[in-house]
C-alpha cells in the first residue's frame, strides 16, 4: 500500500517484511503435525515450502514413519 507523502506528490512505500512468520507460531506444532500426517504425500511434498519449521518436520524420519503407519492403518480399516 502506498501512502502520499506530504504535499510534494511523492509516494512512500513501507518496507516489506523480510520474513513472514509461519503458522507454527499460532497453532501448536503437535497440532500441525497431526494435520500434516493425515494428508496425502503429494500435498506434503508441496507443503515443505511453506516454512522452515514445516520443512524440518516433514524431513524428519520420525514424521515419515508416523505418516506411513497412519496411512497403513487407515487403509487396513477400509479393507475390513
Amino acid at each position: 500500500m502506498k501512502h502520499q507523502a506530504g504535499s510534494g506528490g511523492g509516494y512512500y512505500e513501507p518496507p516489506v517484511a523480510k520474513r513472514r512468520r509461519c503458522i507454527g507460531g499460532i497453532i501448536p506444532e503437535e497440532i500441525v503435525e497431526q494435520i500434516l500426517l493425515r494428508l496425502p504425500v503429494k500435498s506434503i511434498v508441496r507443503f515443505r515450502s511453506v516454512c522452515k519449521s514445516w520443512q524440518s518436520m516433514i524431513a524428519d524420519p520420525r514424521f515419515t514413519r508416523l505418516h506411513l503407519q497412519f496411512h497403513q492403518s487407515t487403509t487396513s480399516m477400509l479393507l475390513r
